[in-house]
């Protein structure tokens, strides 16, 4: 492998562990101390941490889709079950 093919991959591995690390940093969701640990992840492990970390940011920042409530009649939450799943 020539050292512009080496110089390639280290520049791709950077530039994404830097988008990560940027989406993680600009999320409302974590708290700083959460941050802050996502992000040693990401450097300390390269391409692996920054590879489970985006996994987690990318899950936490879909929309909640609506339960399906097809099992029971009339549509209607099992007792107990409130309409977003959670206990009433």
């Amino acid at each position: 492998m020539s050292t512009d093919n080496i110089a390639i991959a280290v520049l791709a591995l950077a530039s994404y562990q830097l988008y990560v690390t940027l989406r993680i940093l600009f999320s409302s969701q974590y708290t700083a101390k959460q941050r802050i640990a996502q992000m040693a992840i990401i450097w300390l492990i390269p391409f692996f941490g920054a590879v489970v970390c985006h996994g987690f940011v990318a899950s936490d920042m879909r929309k909640p889709r609506p339960r399906d409530t097809a099992f029971s009649e009339a549509g209607e939450s099992p007792t107990g079950v409130g309409q977003d799943g959670h206990g009433q």
